[in-house]
């Protein structure tokens, strides 16, 4: 014989109460994975922002730093004419003055 009626309702009272906190469980959890889902997707969006952001910075620096680096080349070609042309002046006035001396 099996077990009494009113301990068959209790069990599948228990059980369905189980079953109904499981469900409300799952619920709960499906509800958090949504917000963490949200939130890693914010995320990523803010770092994508963020990573073309930096990549645009980078992008204009570099670009000043080649324009720099011309403008030194060609301040240094200056200086070397210039400094070629104070040679060319001093050894034509150390002549002159050679020549105003003998």
């Amino acid at each position: 014989m099996g077990p009494p009626r009113n301990d068959a309702v209790t069990l599948s009272h228990e059980k369905d109460q189980e079953v109904l906190r499981l469900k409300l469980q799952l619920k709960a959890y499906a509800a958090r994975t949504s917000l963490l889902q949200s939130r890693l997707t914010a995320m990523h969006d803010a770092l994508d922002s963020l990573q073309l952001s930096h990549d645009e910075a980078l992008r204009a620096e570099q670009s000043v730093k080649r324009r720099l680096q011309q403008q030194l080349k060609t301040y240094h070609k200056f200086l070397e004419s210039v400094n070629y042309q104070k040679d060319d002046l001093r050894n034509a006035v150390e002549s002159f003055l050679q020549r105003g001396m003998s």
